[in-house]
């Protein structure tokens, strides 16, 4: 009997947290090798990074939350800035727990053509905490369709108080959840942490999964595989005030299977679309690879006013 109690105890240790969370409640502070007391500690003095040599071959992009309060996006992707990772929260499904510019910031990169991901950091001590968390992000991203893979950031000193084998738990019930809904997904972390704290079999045994590394040097060198690097926490880019993440990104970000002509990304092909592929066929905007893709509705291998002139023939009822 009493061996039994001991395994009912340690099986709840893992499953539920230490202490319960309520809605309402005021979140825990950041409290990580970058934030102390929820305060960022950079890393210097702001910088304007080149592309790291080690680089080359990536794509230059920023995360964001709300430490960068309101953002300009236009001067964001003026700057040649080419995607970006949003926080969308932090810690339980609660509402005051959601990053309170999240909906600022996607929605601008979704009016501006701006690729982007998403990232929840993470608080979880627990699978509870861990499988709440995942309900989060899952909220937050109804009706959005993100680019780049959603993350789960583990840094958190509650997260560090954890063995290395509940942290691959706890972010195997993130992924799992996250996987399930059609969204690719991956885990941050820095250095350190990917080589002493994340050791779980679990990171390994999903190849799908992508890796997140912080190093702010100028190389990763990190031995095992990723597909993306955040070189700097002090970058500084126009439209943002103060420092900001930038990061690289190696891999190939996903291509959703959007509604032909639907570039502006609300659901239908119409006078807005329109309006956006004459501005790009006449310079005046950019639009993202996904966005031409989704243009080129005649299959003539351009987006131009041809295209634009199907969607409002269409959208009158011509067509």
């Amino acid at each position: 009997m009493k061996r039994l109690l001991v395994c009912i105890v340690l099986v709840c240790s893992l499953v539920l947290p230490t202490a319960i969370r309520a809605e309402g409640d005021e979140p825990p502070t950041e409290n990580s090798f970058r934030y102390e007391n929820g305060v960022p500690i950079t890393s210097g003095p702001m910088i304007v990074p080149d592309m790291p040599e080690a680089a080359a071959d990536g794509i230059k992009g920023i995360d964001v939350s709300s430490h960068q309060k309101v953002i300009d996006w236009d001067a964001v992707k003026n700057s040649g800035i080419e995607f970006a990772i949003i926080r969308c929260g932090f810690g339980d499904d609660f509402k005051n727990y959601d990053d309170e510019y999240w909906e600022r910031n996607v929605s601008e990169c979704e009016r501006l053509g701006i690729p982007y991901g998403v990232y929840l950091y993470s608080y979880a001590a627990s699978l509870f905490e861990a499988e709440s968390e995942a309900a989060h992000a899952i909220r937050l991203l109804k009706g959005h369709d993100p680019a780049y893979p959603v993350y789960l950031d583990l840094e958190d000193k509650l997260v560090g108080s954890c063995s290395n084998e509940l942290i691959g738990q706890i972010a195997d019930v993130f992924c799992s959840r996250l996987q399930n809904e059609g969204y690719e997904v991956g885990v941050y972390a820095n250095l350190n942490w990917w080589n002493t704290r994340l050791t779980s079999s679990v990171f390994e045994n999903h190849p799908s999964w992508h890796k997140w590394v912080a190093q702010w040097s100028s190389s990763c060198t990190y031995g095992g595989s990723y597909t993306m690097w955040q070189y700097t926490d002090n970058g500084s880019v126009s439209g943002i005030s103060g420092g900001v993440d930038m990061d690289i990104w190696y891999g190939e970000p996903r291509v959703s299977d959007g509604v032909p002509g639907d570039v502006n990304g609300d659901g239908t092909a119409d006078s807005g679309d329109a309006g956006m592929i004459l501005r790009f066929d006449a310079g005046m905007i950019t639009l993202s690879q996904e966005q031409i893709k989704l243009g080129d509705i005649n299959g003539d291998g351009m987006t131009d006013a041809g295209d634009a002139g199907i969607i409002l023939r269409r959208t009158a009822g011509i067509l």
